[in-house]
């Protein structure tokens, strides 16, 4: 892999001042970038940053004309510098009259030394002082100033009159400075900045005379002073032989054999070009081998041969031809033997090193200076300002990269017709820390098809100017002890945060607004620019949303109505993001502009870690505005809103969805999203009812927020919730019965009533040891039936709502308490700690017999283990928890299971493992697994020697041991993979081992021959029909110690899509939903995966058929999932059946790659059967 190519893809790239990921300050125990982003690096290398810096005459004049000095005196300075160069030995005379003082006029000229005569003069203008201005002002108006004072030689644009006049002669006497002054103002405060303390500095001039007092720097560590004393000295004078500088600097920094500037094989080198005037001059200055050595190196692609620029190297591509080369060629390689480190210079991923080179022209925009900026992270920028000038060195060595990718979100898909889907999916661009929505077409085909992003669509954001009116958006913010309300400047409590602070409270809301007439420089420079910093704007899709990480895109409801896209988007959008805030989108009527932002909720009451300075959601925010966050080793990353979001709508109408706060913080938060109240037909809630009402229609609860719902009077749900760890995965909703009488639903029991519930893991690092398992009250909606003789409901009542049980905890289920569950586990994190408590991981819930109603749910933990959690018992009380598998710490259990249902009774839980949580898991090389465990539901699970006190018989738990047990009712079934390549495809087909009558399971471990590679599972699987879908991880890492320079993360990260029977984990086959089949050398096979372009998110399954699509809130194996219920009267299992054998296909397996984007795989079918096989026919 060409090293160039890595960081085109990075996820975030390091910032050239900040070139180490693994420094930054850890405020959690997780990783603060992401490790499924592909293409990383990590470089402690100090960067190499050469300035090539434009010295040439026109440098003294003032930024707004060469031809304008700032003071009478610098004139006079100029005046001597040019005469004492130009013509040696004569004597300088600089003359002006008390008039032309007064105009900013004066004459420099040559006096003959011999006749004491002025061989010529020429004119100088320079800016009068406010006195003089105003004198003339006063006497003849601001038009004769700007007539006949040297301010005419300003463009007219710039002073059409005083009160617009902005330019350097308008200012305080002493506040005028040339270009010359300001750019070594410029330079030395970023070079004097101590976070750029580790940059290797060199200065070239293009100009080098005796008059121009220069003194070249080059490259070197350490060198701040030396960089400063000839920066201050430098003069200006001469023209603008820029090219044959820019050639010079280069050949003997980074070229010349004889210099070891670049010193390893991760170090980033870059040169800063700026020059104020358009190139003049010969190339007589260079040397033959530095001719030869460009000419030799020559690209072909430069737009003009060798010969063709040496007469043209002052034109548009006089630097953009050499840069080109430099950006391109590799200028280390095995010849020049290792770098400091001893590694090979092509050492993977670091195999290139280049220099990239960026261009500032200052008062000029030219094509010369724009072609020349070349490299993965070049930036070309104009400057006419001293302000503007800062913005842009301090952009160029802040942001070396700001490649957007796409982020491994699994899309949100409909399906628009027979031959198309339509998508939703994201970017990601860590550098500015956004994500902005895509808009994606695939063309189904028989094979994996890539969508093309529409350009033509995009999102709609509206405007809002002020938070406490009706706007087109609003936005709430909640936080430690205040319920929800429109945020105001009221609500900024930030330490340092007034009225007259350097950043105003209300510089805040505005910014964390996107006041939409503003951009976020122009609301405060001191606050962090989310746009182009050379061209910010309001309205760029960019600032409208942080970086979505781990959270969801959920497309809620039918889009039946939308005529104006072909029936292809939902009414409402809905994600989070790590800029702390719920994003709800309304679509509207409009082909260009599908959806509409209409909403955003900053649930920040959340504890983080306590302690710190950003301990809760709310409080961390504050380093997202701040203008150096995530280019600043001091203020990296912070993930906020990092969980999954499941929504639901509940058949009376209420649309409402719950989230995980993931990395982000410890606990929950609850929403409406649209619709209306489930026991009020005529009560709008979430964002369809009215603006002013949306603190209260919307928010529904927070584990963290004691001010409102449940929480404000219940101290049982709050002590519980204060236990709560990072809540990483996604929760589930359903109802539940919280009565039943000997395992039967109790439906019309008042006092316990049906209810909808949120079902949340407890997560990592809790202040509980336990693993558990925390069941919701979602709506306070109370539902009773009246019952036939078979206690089937036959009339829904109508439902009771309570206020006080909104958010109320109905249980914590924990389970069992024994070393194995409540271990700690050892692992570093990147907040130092060497273990944390165990925690359970996200659940799958499931409704065995289709009665509407949560039976049982399975989860993981960090210790290996899965549990079956059952809701069957005739109370909450009573609800239990037991150890299906015993696992271990080193095959952590990180994302949900899936189930297949053989009957009412019978399941196969599927589930992998792995964890890529922690900096440290990048480095893991254990095998790792995917299991389907069988679970008969009328029996207990229990360790092996125990006791079992179920009439109906146990099973006894599985282990680790059980991969190589060979004593019936304890062993699992192995299968193995092995891999193929076909042109540029990877493939992997699974063994076919068949079962024998002692199995309780299977698995295959996720690698290719003996090698460990640390391939691991940290998603949810799918299952289609009769075989199950899931996405792999492979991490390149090595350990990065202190002492690295150069390390990897995950440079060389890949996925591998797979699919496998559920029946016995072995090949898909013509008898299970397939991917196709492929040649060997022993025939046609059917293949069981391939290899993704980067790494991939989780899967998701698109149904041909429009009625099996539509969005039901159980899968045809009863598990759980997003979307609508109908009532228990009516049946729960899907509405129109779809064929899963004999036509070709039935619908897409989708998913986002890092890389390439959304990618969807169009399955084809089983052969039929005769009948669906039993649990007998398994074995």
């Amino acid at each position: 892999m060409e090293k160039s190519k890595l960081f085109k893809r990075t996820a975030i790239a390091a910032a050239l001042l900040s070139p180490s990921f693994a420094v930054y300050a850890a405020v959690s125990p997780f990783a603060p970038l992401p490790l499924h982003m592909s293409g990383q690096v990590v470089s402690k290398a100090e960067p190499n940053v050469l300035l090539v810096l434009d010295n040439s005459g026109s440098m003294a004049g003032i930024a707004e004309a060469d031809s304008v000095y700032p003071s009478y005196q610098y004139a006079a300075n100029y005046c001597q510098r040019f005469i004492n160069n130009y013509y040696p030995g004569y004597q300088v005379g600089f003359a002006a009259s008390a008039s032309d003082i007064r105009y900013g006029w004066g004459s420099c000229s040559p006096i003959h030394p011999s006749t004491g005569r002025a061989v010529t003069t020429y004119r100088f203008g320079y800016c009068s002082s406010m006195a003089d201005r105003q004198w003339i002002i006063n006497n003849y108006g601001e038009t004769h100033l700007y007539q006949n004072a040297s301010v005419s030689r300003i463009p007219s644009h710039l002073r059409r009159s005083v009160a617009t006049d902005k330019t350097t002669c308008s200012l305080p006497d002493g506040m005028r400075k040339s270009r010359m002054e300001t750019l070594k103002e410029s330079i030395i405060s970023v070079i004097q900045d101590p976070s750029n303390a580790n940059v290797r500095w060199g200065v070239n001039y293009i100009n080098n005379g005796t008059a121009n007092n220069t003194t070249t720097v080059p490259i070197a560590s350490n060198n701040q002073t030396a960089m400063i004393s000839s920066i201050n000295n430098v003069l200006e004078l001469q023209g603008t032989p820029f090219t044959s500088a820019y050639a010079q600097a280069v050949y003997d920094n980074y070229i010349n054999p004889s210099r070891g500037v670049i010193q390893y094989r991760c170090q980033k080198n870059f040169v800063i070009g700026l020059t104020d005037g358009e190139a003049n001059g010969t190339l007589s200055s260079l040397n033959a081998n530095i001719l030869n050595w460009f000419r030799n190196n020559w690209l072909v692609t430069n737009t003009l041969s060798y010969d063709a620029w040496t007469g043209q190297s002052n034109g548009d591509y006089g630097i953009s031809s050499l840069s080109s080369i430099i950006a391109n060629k590799d200028l280390r390689t095995t010849a020049n033997g290792t770098d400091l480190e001893g590694n090979s210079w092509d050492e993977d991923p670091f195999a290139t090193q280049n220099v990239i080179t960026s261009t500032i022209g200052f008062g000029i925009d030219n094509n010369y200076l724009k072609f020349g900026a070349k490299g993965d992270g070049s930036a070309y920028y104009t400057a006419s300002n001293a302000a503007q000038l800062s913005a842009a060195f301090k952009t160029l060595l802040n942001a070396a990269n700001t490649t957007a990718k796409k982020a491994s979100v699994t899309p949100s898909v409909n399906s628009s017709s027979s031959t198309n889907l339509g998508a939703l999916s994201l970017t990601l661009d860590l550098t500015k820390a956004n994500s902005t929505f895509l808009f994606t077409n695939i063309v189904r085909s028989t094979r994996l098809s890539t969508g093309t992003v529409d350009a033509t669509r995009s999102i709609e954001y509206g405007t809002l100017t002020n938070n406490s009116q009706a706007s087109s958006r609003r936005v709430l913010v909640s936080k430690a002890g205040v319920a929800p309300k429109f945020l105001a400047k009221e609500d900024i409590d930030w330490t340092g945060y007034s009225d007259s602070s350097t950043v105003t409270r209300e510089n805040v809301v505005d910014w964390l607004l996107r006041r939409s007439d503003k951009t976020d420089s122009a609301i405060n420079s001191n606050l962090r620019e989310r746009t182009d910093a050379s061209a910010p704007t309001a309205t760029a899709p960019e600032r409208m949303m942080g970086d979505v990480v781990n959270s969801s895109i959920l497309q809620i409801g039918s889009a039946e109505n939308d005529t104006a896209n072909n029936k292809r988007y939902s009414p409402y959008l809905v994600t989070a993001a790590n800029d702390g805030m719920v994003h709800i989108f309304a679509r509207q009527n409009s082909n260009t502009k599908p959806f509409a932002l209409k909403f955003n909720w900053i649930p920040g009451a959340a504890a983080r870690e306590n302690g710190s300075s950003d301990a809760t959601i709310w409080q961390a925010i504050q380093n997202t505005t701040r203008s150096n966050y995530v280019t600043d080793l001091t203020n990296g990353h912070t993930y906020l809103l990092d969980g999954g979001i499941s929504y639901r709508q509940t058949y009376n109408g209420q649309i409402f969805a719950v989230g995980a706060l993931g990395r982000g913080g410890k606990g929950a938060y609850a929403l409406n999203v649209g619709g209306n109240q489930h026991h009020s037909a005529s009560t709008k809630v979430g964002i369809d009812a009215a603006q002013a009402d949306w603190a209260t229609t919307v928010p529904l609860w927070e584990t963290g927020n004691n001010a409102f719902a449940a929480t404000k009077d219940d101290s049982t749900t709050w002590n519980a919730n204060q236990q709560m760890g990072y809540t990483v995965g996604t929760p589930r909703i359903d109802r539940v019965a919280t009565a039943r009488n000997s395992g039967a639903p109790v439906f019309n029991n008042t006092g316990s009533p049906i209810r909808y519930a949120a079902v949340i893991n407890n997560g990592y690092a809790s202040s509980d040891a336990l693993p558990s398992l925390y069941v919701y009250d979602a709506l306070g909606q109370a539902m009773n039936y009246t019952v036939d003789s078979n206690n089937k409901p036959t009339t829904a009542q109508a439902p009771a709502y309570s206020a006080t049980n909104v958010g109320k905890l109905l249980a914590k289920i924990q389970v069992p308490n024994d070393a194995a569950n409540s271990a700690s586990v050892s692992v570093v994190t990147d907040d130092g700690r060497t273990s944390i408590n165990n925690g359970l991981s996200a659940p799958a819930l499931v409704d065995i017999d289709f009665d509407g109603l949560i039976d049982v749910a399975y989860a993981g933990d960090l210790n290996g283990n899965l549990y079956r959690f059952d809701f069957r018992k005739d109370t909450p009380a009573q609800w239990t928890a037991q150890r299906v598998f015993k696992g271990s710490a080193t095959n952590p259990i990180t994302a949900a299971p899936s189930v297949y249902r053989m009957s009412n009774n019978k399941l196969i839980v599927m589930f992998g493992t792995g964890r890529d949580l922690h900096s440290s898991d990048l480095n893991d090389t254990n095998d790792q697994y995917f299991y389907g465990i069988y679970d008969n539901l009328k029996q207990d699970w229990k360790p092996a020697a125990a006791t079992c006190s179920n009439s109906a018989g146990c099973q006894n738990e599985l282990t680790v041991a059980s991969r190589t047990s060979t004593t019936d009712g304890d062993k699992l079934l192995e299968q193995v993979l092995s891999e193929v390549t076909q042109g540029t495809t990877s493939y992997r087909m699974l063994s076919e081992t068949r079962l024998e009558s002692g199995h309780r399971g299977w698995f295959i471990t996720l690698k290719v021959g003996s090698t460990s590679t640390g391939e691991r599972v940290t998603v949810q699987p799918t299952v289609v029909d009769n075989a199950v879908f899931f996405t792999t991880r492979l991490y390149s890492g090595n350990n990065t110690t202190s002492t690295v320079v150069c390390s990897k993360t995950s440079g060389s990260g890949s996925s591998w899509v797979m699919g496998a029977s559920v029946l016995n984990g072995g090949s898909l086959s013509d008898l299970t939903t397939n991917f196709g089949q492929i040649t060997i050398p022993r025939g046609l096979v059917y293949f069981s995966g391939y290899a993704a372009q980067g790494i991939a998110s989780g899967t998701s399954y698109t149904y041909n058929n429009p009625a099996f699509a539509g969005a039901y809130a159980r899968n045809e194996q009863g598990q759980i999932q997003d979307g609508g219920d109908v009532d228990l009267t009516q049946s729960q299992k899907l509405g129109a059946a779809t064929n899963f054998c004999g036509s070709p296909t039935s619908g897409d397996l989708t998913y986002a790659d890092s890389d390439g984007g959304t990618q969807s795989f169009q399955l084809n079918n089983r052969r039929c059967l005769i009948k669906r096989i039993s649990w007998r026919e398994i074995f």
